[in-house]
């Protein structure tokens, strides 16, 4: 018997939501997406018929018998379980990067979400640790040193995005429309489209704003600003990312470029720009570590070593005492 506590009532709005891609064991490159209710209250991991059904080539995979195995609620009652089959689940990770696993789910009728992330997967060792916003994973395999395991594991981990209740029945997966170049150090557009296959309804647009916010992007090495968006054409969502490498990143057509987030009336502040007398700073690009050359300077006195580093922070050049100049010359 197992236990669970998303059987009978509705879960809390306070729970999390993790996004899963699903697929058969060979892990081809068909997959079903759901937004899996991550539930420390289920001993196991459970999946509903209907979604089993919606796995690309569900019926290469077996479902073995579990005859005496019930789920157990919070109010007592029992009902059987329908099998076992044994799947892989993708997750993808903050910065774009993906991790897999083979896991056995528990096919069973009697719950109210379509998938049950169970302590049988985040009590493995699959899980490294947890915080409120993020579950991160490793597929380090040895786990019987501990503080081995954790020093090879904090080096390799996939950071999974965490989302309450509200956020997950509002965001989406969207996906590249155009080949774009993102140059080292540089921003891009990025012209975007919803996913075709989701479970989640697009949102009605009848050519009104919708505003978003790009949660995670899916491609490594890119970041995007904290900003709220709008669009009126859902296969034309545009958002800036930029690139904080020393390398151009090309990102091809039809690749899962980011999870955005959808508002239903976001709140509009006017910020107020008024035209005065300006206060101009000038910035010097110095690193005090360069200054070490006043320091080493022995024609100098203290007062004026001082002086000169004063200077050097100040305009960003110091001149060289000719003094120094000429004994430093070759003859």
């Amino acid at each position: 018997m197992f236990l669970t506590a998303s059987t009978v009532c509705r879960a809390n709005t306070k729970l999390a939501y993790v996004q899963i891609e699903l697929s058969n064991e060979s892990a081809d490159f068909r997959h079903h997406v759901v937004n899996a209710l991550h539930d420390g209250g289920s001993e196991v991991t459970l999946i509903t018929p209907e979604t089993f059904k919606k796995i690309p080539n569900h019926e290469q995979i077996p479902i073995n018998p579990e005859r005496g195995s019930y789920i157990v609620s919070v109010n007592g009652s029992q009902s059987p379980v329908i099998g076992t089959a044994l799947i892989n689940l993708k997750f993808t990770a903050e910065n774009g990067s993906t991790i897999s696993f083979p896991h056995k789910v528990y096919l069973h009728q009697n719950i109210e979400h379509d998938f049950i992330l169970g302590r049988d997967f985040s009590g493995s060792s699959a899980k490294l640790l947890e915080t409120p916003t993020h579950m991160y994973l490793t597929q380090e395999p040895d786990h019987s040193d501990i503080e081995d395991f954790w020093d090879r594991a904090k080096r390799n981990n996939f950071a999974i995005p965490l989302m309450p209740l509200g956020e997950a029945q509002r965001t989406f997966k969207v996906f590249n429309t155009t080949t774009t170049l993102v140059p080292a150090f540089g921003r891009a557009l990025i012209h975007a489209r919803y996913q075709t296959e989701t479970f989640i309804p697009i949102p009605a647009h009848k050519n009104q704003p919708i505003a978003f916010e790009v949660i995670s992007l899916l491609q490594p090495n890119l970041e995007t600003p904290s900003a709220i968006y709008e669009y009126r054409n859902p296969n034309d969502i545009c958002f800036t990312i930029f690139n904080d490498t020393n390398n151009d990143h090309i990102i091809p057509t039809d690749v899962p470029i980011a999870h955005i987030s959808l508002f239903d009336n976001p709140v509009v502040n006017t910020l107020s720009v008024t035209t005065g007398n300006p206060t101009v700073f000038q910035v010097n690009r110095t690193a005090i570590h360069t200054a070490e050359f006043i320091n080493e300077d022995d024609n100098l006195t203290e007062e004026e070593k001082l002086q000169g580093f004063y200077q050097y922070v100040n305009t960003g050049h110091y001149p060289i005492p000719m003094s120094t100049v000429i004994e430093n010359a070759q003859s």
